[in-house]
């Protein structure tokens, strides 16, 4: 795992548990939510990880190689999350919200390491 992917997964954590906390005051049933944030959570980093690696292997190939190569990859990415979704769906334990939450924070991770990159380069 590269320094970037640790540090967007850092980032992602710190927004989950903001999510966390915040979720708990509205929640019936905070252990479900939590549950269902962990759950998620856990998906999401797999997936990034799963991307940064599948990016990582796709340099090296010809160009058509990668493209198949990247689109077999995000497939399976996709399908893995409907199969863990329908199972967090049916397990009653894990709150479904709590999951879908969980899913959310990659993409705002990635945008606040960016301007924190950004900020520090500035800053030199």
């Amino acid at each position: 795992m590269s320094k970037v992917s640790k540090q967007t997964v850092k980032i992602m954590l710190v927004l989950e548990l903001v999510a966390l906390v915040a979720g708990m005051f509205f929640i019936k049933q905070p252990l479900y939510y939590a549950l269902g944030i962990a759950a998620g959570t856990a998906v999401s980093a797999a997936r990034f990880l799963l991307l940064e690696r599948t990016l990582n292997k796709s340099v090296d190939m010809a160009p058509a190689d990668a493209q198949n190569y990247v689109r077999l990859h995000y497939g399976l990415r996709m399908a893995a999350i409907v199969v863990i979704a329908v199972i967090a769906a049916k397990v009653k334990y894990i709150d479904l919200w709590g999951f879908v939450i969980g899913l959310l924070p990659v993409q705002p991770a990635v945008y606040i390491r960016g301007l924190l990159v950004r900020n520090a380069d500035e800053g030199k």
